[in-house]
């Protein structure tokens, strides 16, 4: 019987090892566990903090902005090379590409002039689903914009770049004289 007795408490002390050795590992991982969840809090706050006077910043940038001369505002004519390129199937006519590009393509313009910071296609996609024809030719256009250099796209979100009104000569350079 002794022997038995032998053998459960060699085999106790090899469990009571494991034991020891395991709970070490849990202490060790629960610390770890504890220091990541506060790393992490710490960026998460930093992350919302910077991001709200981020949105701040554009907030006040934007009242201090001027409004936008109405020759940027008013959608331009549409030229025959455009109709042709602009992205709807060929079933379509010259009159309905004519009308929809124009009037999607400044509905994107004017997504983005709302938004200084910038906009990802899926935020404009999900606001404005519904006057554009397809996503895909949401993309078209983004690229079309891009190629005319009117938007710009950093890190994943198109930035619309307004174009410099050049004054006309003359134009508000009158001479007043007092008498």
């Amino acid at each position: 019987m002794s022997d038995v007795l032998e053998g459960l408490k060699e085999r106790f002390e090899v469990a009571k090892a494991r034991l020891t050795a395991a709970q070490k590992r849990n202490a060790e991982t629960v610390a770890e566990l504890a220091a990541a969840t506060t790393e992490h809090n710490i960026w998460y706050h930093a992350v919302n903090l910077e991001t709200k006077e981020q949105e701040r910043l554009a907030a006040e940038a934007n009242k201090k902005q001027m409004p936008l001369p109405e020759i940027l505002i008013q959608p331009r004519p549409i030229t025959a090379r455009e109709a042709n390129t602009s992205g709807p199937s060929e079933s379509q006519t010259d009159s309905t590409v004519s009308q929809e590009s124009p009037k999607q393509t400044e509905i994107v313009r004017d997504a983005l002039r709302l938004h200084p910071t910038g906009m990802t296609p899926a935020d404009i996609w999900e606001k404005h689903k519904k006057e554009i024809s397809s996503r895909p030719y949401l993309y078209s256009i983004l690229k079309r914009l891009r190629d005319k250099d009117e938007v710009a796209l950093r890190r994943g979100k198109y930035i619309f770049k307004p174009k410099p009104v050049e004054p006309k000569p003359g134009a508000g350079m009158e001479v007043h004289t007092i008498q």
